[in-house]
């Protein structure tokens, strides 16, 4: 079953979703919604999308096989995680290939703050209570953001983020409140399960190796297809691709110096493409 704070979020997520798209249907630009669904039609369709879904199907039903992720609550909680977790450090790792430590943000995950964090989500308050705290929670959070985008209104800054921090240490006495007071809830394996649950993200750290690696590979490519005639065809982009990994591997700081090497200089043939990568061995 999903807890009130979970059905309050999804709630406002419907009314938002509802109203974006009435709003937009009555201005004659339901279009809008179309192109968004392309865009999301485009990015699944990419060989890199493509591997993530089947390593992160594979993985899941390989923990569903052994027994580790069953049962609804195991279930919906290791999807809220792949949603929220995992799509969020993919997305850092794509966009931030170059600067981002993925050991680092990985192991990141194994900390004492996994407990109070399980427990604040876990123990929440009555829906009527959920839905007011998440639309007052968000519209303060948006507010905290315009003022720091608009440094006209930043005076207010301080005075939201402590209505913030206020918020919060209500949504923790509470949820240490009823944790204590249904504290036979650590009798359940089940208890237990959830609660660590996050650490299954380390499980996807292969992936996410993977994706900084294919980034390099991907943006070393476009930068030599953008600046010669080589990857035209299917045999010109396996060439370029062996060509690279012959020379970088997967050693991202010889991968960092091929991409400036092919930023900096027009590379007419594979062999010149060979005597570059070379260079940053």
């Amino acid at each position: 079953m999903f807890n009130t704070r979970e059905v309050a979020i999804l709630i406002w997520m419907g009314i938002f979703i509802s109203y974006a798209f009435y709003t937009l249907t009555k201005k004659g630009d339901e279009k809008y919604f179309t192109g968004l669904l392309e865009s999301f039609k485009r990015l699944a369709n990419h060989p890199i999308m493509i591997l993530t879904f089947v390593y992160i199907v594979g993985l899941f039903y390989l923990l569903y096989e052994f027994k580790i992720v069953v049962g609804w609550e195991l279930i919906k909680d290791y999807v809220k995680l792949i949603l929220f977790g995992l799509f969020p450090m993919i997305f850092k790792v794509s966009s931030k290939y170059k600067s981002v430590n993925v050991f680092e943000m990985a192991f990141g995950l194994v900390k004492f703050s996994i407990v109070p964090i399980f427990i604040i989500n876990e123990y929440t308050f009555n829906l009527f209570v959920e839905l007011i705290l998440v639309f007052v929670v968000t519209m303060l959070v948006l507010l905290v953001t315009f003022a720091e985008i608009k440094p006209e209104y930043r005076s207010v800054k301080n005075p939201l983020n402590w209505v913030l921090g206020i918020i919060f240490l209500l949504v923790v006495v509470f949820a240490f409140r009823n944790f204590f007071v249904n504290i036979d809830d650590v009798k359940s394996i089940v208890f237990w399960e959830k609660m660590f649950l996050e650490l299954l993200l380390l499980l996807h750290l292969p992936l996410l190796l993977f994706l900084q690696i294919a980034m390099y590979y991907e943006q070393i490519f476009i930068r030599v297809k953008f600046k010669s005639q080589l990857g035209k065809n299917i045999k010109s982009k396996f060439s370029i691709v062996w060509v690279l990994f012959r020379n970088c591997h997967f050693n991202v700081n010889n991968l960092e110096k091929a991409v400036n090497q092919v930023t900096r200089n027009r590379v007419q043939s594979l062999q010149e493409l060979e005597d570059i990568f070379k260079e940053t061995a």
